[in-house]
């Protein structure tokens, strides 16, 4: 723990265990969409590279492992850092490059329509579904998950995150 003074009498104890996020950011969560991507924002990043550093010991993760858990009759959307393959086309089955929005820093998985298909879920093109993630300890270690059964749905419409993503994909091919 650390013990920071402020002005006056008060003290605050700060925990450095506690992951940080952006002052006036939005909480963490992601957005999934059809046909299998998954768009996080900015304190997703964050907890995607603390995670990545408990498990890998490196701020700087490329890959990660998407997977489903059933706990308690709910299902969580597991996205667990992964160390790069020496062969992208020989890669481990669930592993999916990490690609990240220029401007934001914000964490963007393509590729995951194979995943959904083999559990049976069927994503509406017309929908995103929206949910918090949070920090969590998978069998391998350090992970981010997001509860899948509480995902809310909104309505999909082309905005400038969706379009910058789409042009960092072409960017970074």
């Amino acid at each position: 723990m650390v013990v920071r003074n402020l002005k006056g009498t008060r003290t605050i104890v700060v925990n450095p265990e506690r992951i940080q996020f952006p002052l006036y950011g939005d909480a963490p969560h992601w957005r999934v969409g059809s046909p299998g991507t998954i768009l996080g924002n900015v304190a997703s990043g964050v907890q995607i590279v603390e995670a990545s550093k408990k498990r890998l010991g490196t701020p700087d993760p490329t890959w990660v492992k998407v997977t489903f858990r059933e706990v308690g009759g709910e299902y969580y959307l597991l996205v667990s850092p992964w160390p790069a393959p020496a062969d992208p086309a020989k890669r481990e089955p669930d592993t999916y490059p990490l690609k990240y929005n220029s401007r934001a820093k914000a964490p963007i998985i393509r590729g995951l329509k194979a995943l959904f298909e083999a559990t049976k879920m069927q994503l509406r093109a017309d929908m995103w579904y929206e949910m918090e993630s949070e920090p969590a300890e998978d069998e391998g270690g350090a992970a981010v998950c997001a509860n899948w059964t509480k995902a809310t749905t909104s309505p999909r419409t082309e905005s400038s995150d969706e379009a910058a993503a789409g042009q960092q994909e072409t960017e970074t091919k």
